[in-house]
């Protein structure tokens, strides 16, 4: 109704009338993000009738230091994000795209900056950016290389709020959220970088900070999924190193009726357990490969800037036991598959991988 009635040009012909105005611009864009939320599409046609996207973008461009201006106009930048797509006219209209791809990301990395340590600013923006990497619009490639830009600096600043507010739970979801939109979107070309800025570690974090809170759990398993796919050794080692093994093994414990917890834990748990490499001894045992994942022979844990020069140095060194772990996995499966067919039941890939990992004290993954 709202919409209908011409609210939408309204908030915005004032907005555009009053842009030195902190407050004209803090209560117009609240207004709006009203609206957007409640009206969605339609809002958003709207608002790209009314020239809305350069508004909001000045808005937010101009009043950087405001956090009650940030917070409205990167919640009216995800909603836009959301709505949006190629097909429809808002996917080619150049005011909705200053809110969009590049210009989008700029935006609200330029938030986290500018608002370090303030958590409602912060997870706003984080909420921006997952909006901006799950949009339905060749907007997202435009998305994704502006925070690769700089050497991932858009990615560090994400990880950098997430560090700061540990025990909050709507910066660590919404955290957990982008990065993992990100890792969907970026794939194998996002994740080496990713991985150097620490968001497993990060990732790990949030899902240890928060151990009862299922959307966090969820998304945080979905993103190791996502690192473990597209991802290579190093990359598997970071899980490993970080302790992204021990989150998936906490997360599917305390969340043993949630599906998508069991799902996702099982799906992690497998790939990283698949790609720890293994060969074949003189004895017919397996053993490590020297440099291999689970030796710690990709620099012994994450990988940061500068380290290519190290990769060939510990050729020599003692390797760690992870085939034998591997094995004593599927050996505990093994049994335990037995034992649960004598009662009727066959457990899951994860029961068996936690399980078995469980009672393994002598080995290093």
């Amino acid at each position: 109704a709202a919409v209908r009635a011409g609210a939408v040009a309204a908030v915005v012909a004032g907005l555009g009338a009053h842009p030195g105005s902190a407050e004209v611009q803090r209560w117009g864009l609240g207004a709006l993000r009203s609206i957007l939320e409640g009206a969605g599409k339609l809002g958003v046609t709207a608002m790209r009738a009314a020239g809305g996207g350069d508004v909001v973008a000045a808005s937010l461009a101009q009043h950087h230091a405001s956090n009650m201006v940030q917070c409205s106009g990167l919640a009216v930048m995800g909603c836009v994000a959301l709505e949006v797509d190629d097909e429809g006219e808002e996917g080619k209209d150049p005011s909705l795209s200053a809110l969009l791809g590049a210009s989008g990301v700029q935006l609200a990395s330029a938030a986290l900056a500018e608002h370090a340590g303030n958590a409602e600013v912060e997870a706003r923006a984080l909420s921006a950016l997952w909006a901006l990497l799950e949009a339905d619009s060749g907007s997202v490639a435009e998305a994704v290389q502006a925070l690769l830009d700089g050497e991932g600096e858009g990615i560090d600043r994400m990880v950098k709020a997430m560090q700061g507010h540990l025990a909050d739970c709507e910066v660590q979801r919404w955290g957990v959220a982008a990065i993992g939109a990100l890792a969907r979107a970026g794939g194998e070309c996002a994740i080496p970088l990713m991985v150097i800025q620490g968001v497993v570690e990060a990732v790990a974090s949030a899902m240890k900070q928060l151990p009862d809170v299922a959307e966090v759990q969820e998304r945080g398993l979905g993103t190791l999924v996502a690192i473990a796919t597209d991802g290579g050794k190093e990359e598997v080692q970071a899980i490993v190193d970080e302790g992204g093994l021990e989150a998936i093994q906490a997360a599917i414990r305390a969340h043993p009726d949630n599906q998508q917890v069991q799902s996702w834990g099982d799906a992690a748990m497998e790939l990283v357990l698949e790609q720890l490499p293994k060969k074949t001894g003189v004895a017919g045992e397996e053993e490590e490969e020297p440099g291999s994942v689970a030796s710690g022979g990709v620099g012994g844990g994450r990988r940061h800037r500068g380290d290519e020069a190290n990769d060939e140095e510990d050729d020599g060194a003692d390797v760690a036991s992870t085939a034998s772990a591997s094995t004593a996995v599927g050996e505990a499966k093994t049994e335990d598959d037995e034992e649960a067919a004598t009662d009727g039941k066959v457990p899951t890939v994860a029961e068996v991988t936690v399980g078995a990992l469980s009672d393994i004290d002598d080995v290093e993954l």
